[in-house]
């Protein structure tokens, strides 16, 4: 759809080139048929109207090449895309180890300025559930150790 009307245009402004001769964007009826009695105009319509389809703008060559650099960029694309999931998966899973230490530092610090009982593993448990945003980050405790 979008070709046609190109082709049309394209038409268009052929005709107004090589008809309107005083350049008013109007074809008065004198400027018409002195366009029809020109020589160009009988081997124009023995010859017709060259479409763009005739003369293509690359060759197949030249298109399948461009599919091969398009395949292979989307290629390395994917693959930057998953690596970069795997390396956001890994820091998420790096900061929630990192809160929890930060959590058990500051409770045994806590407990050695004078609690008089180690935090319990209910406590662990818990700091463990809330650094870890989704459950599927979450890793189960090996063991609950006593303090």
């Amino acid at each position: 759809m979008r070709e046609m009307e190109e082709e049309r245009l394209r038409m268009r402004e052929h005709v107004m080139k090589t008809v309107d001769t005083n350049q008013d964007r109007l074809v008065t009826l004198e400027e018409f048929l002195l366009a029809t009695q020109r020589k160009e105009f009988e081997e124009a319509a023995l010859k017709g109207w060259e479409t763009l389809e005739e003369h293509p703008a690359y060759t197949e060559e030249e298109l399948q090449r461009f599919e091969a650099e398009l395949v292979a960029r989307e290629a390395e694309l994917a693959a930057q895309a998953q690596r970069l999931s795997q390396e956001s998966k890994a820091l998420d899973h790096s900061q929630g180890l990192l809160k929890v230490q930060k959590k058990e530092l500051q409770l045994s610090f806590t407990w050695s300025r004078g609690s008089s009982n180690p935090p319990e593993t209910h406590q662990l448990q818990a700091l463990m559930d809330s650094s870890f945003s989704s459950p599927m980050q979450r890793q189960e405790p090996k063991q609950s150790q006593p303090w």
